[in-house]
């Protein structure tokens, strides 16, 4: 009897199972107390939704996908780059040299002396600089030309409450140097006085003592450049000069120097032709023949050529001989 009870209870309980679910979906007594499972579906899987992506590259396709995505310049997705009129933000430097660009990706730095602005360009901090500028000073230039190019040496002499500050720009174009030979825009920067052909290098004496400088940054724009003559012009734009050691023309900037900072500095003088012959007579080492030309370092620690004052004054020629 106990066996034949425990079969029946096991098929009851097999056809309670079975009925179950259609007792719930008809929605029969003794369900009230079962909450209905809510299933939402996957985004962009409705068959009957057709997507509008046309002229758009990104942002929401209306059918609960995407038009496309925006990424940087470093390939990293970005949709924060995405604009309301649904296409990406457009990345790229273009004209800006520092800071990061509309996308966040970097476009470099600036060089010591130098802020980046909004727009991305480096200026030049002036605050950060130990002098500015240069009070009008005495201004000179000289140009010796040969068969193989010309040689410019320009000066200008400032003196200000007891600092005197010399500003000398050359350009020598001669035996290969590669030296402008009219105007034009040219950094300001040089690695030895034995190449390049254009240098400005500076000096700065105070309380007697001395402190030479070179350029680090900037632009030299030359404005008038004539092998014949007339007048030399040229601007400095931006130009940083720091404390540097001259060892067999090569600059050593010196860690923490001094630097000098000018920017919008015009330099313009005449330039004073130096003659490669001085009179008539043929050059030579004999009686009646003209000295060659070369330098000599006047008192103001100037060089200066002989042939500059040639027939404007006399000079005394002294000959030593000795034997034995």
């Amino acid at each position: 009897m106990r066996k034949w009870l425990k079969l029946a209870a096991g098929f009851v309980l097999g056809v309670a199972l079975v009925a179950g679910p259609s007792a719930c979906d008809s929605g029969g007594g003794g369900g009230d107390e079962t909450e209905d499972v809510v299933v939402v579906p996957d985004e962009g899987t409705d068959p009957g939704c057709v997507p509008e992506c046309d002229g758009k590259g990104c942002g929401d396709d209306g059918c609960g996908g995407f038009c496309g995505h925006c990424f940087t310049m470093e390939g990293n997705l970005n949709d924060d780059l995405c604009l309301p009129d649904q296409t990406c933000t457009a990345c790229g430097c273009g004209d800006r040299i520092c800071g990061t660009d509309l996308c966040g990706s970097p476009c470099g730095s600036c060089a010591t002396n130098y802020l980046c602005t909004e727009v991305g360009a480096c200026e030049l901090d002036l605050e950060a600089c130990d002098a500015v500028g240069i009070s009008q000073g005495q201004e000179a230039a000289k140009l010796k030309s040969s068969e193989d190019g010309f040689l410019v040496v320009y000066s200008m002499n400032s003196e200000h409450g007891g600092t005197v500050r010399k500003l000398t720009l050359e350009i020598d174009n001669r035996l290969g140097l590669g030296g402008p030979t009219g105007p034009g825009e040219f950094p300001a920067q040089f690695k030895s006085f034995n190449e390049g052909g254009i240098w400005l290098h500076a000096s700065v004496t105070e309380n007697g003592t001395e402190t030479k400088l070179t350029p680090s940054q900037g632009t030299i724009n030359i404005i008038s450049l004539d092998a014949t003559g007339g007048t030399f012009e040229a601007h400095l734009d931006k130009v940083v000069l720091q404390e540097a050691i001259l060892e067999d023309g090569t600059p050593i900037k010196m860690p923490n120097g001094l630097n000098w900072c000018l920017d919008g500095v015009e330099l313009v003088a005449d330039l004073a032709v130096t003659p490669e012959k001085c009179g008539t007579l043929p050059i030579g080492t004999l009686l009646n023949k003209a000295i060659g030309n070369f330098q000599l370092q006047n008192c103001a620690g100037d060089w200066v050529d002989l042939y500059e004052k040639c027939q404007q004054s006399e000079a005394l020629w002294v000959v030593a001989t000795a034997g034995w």
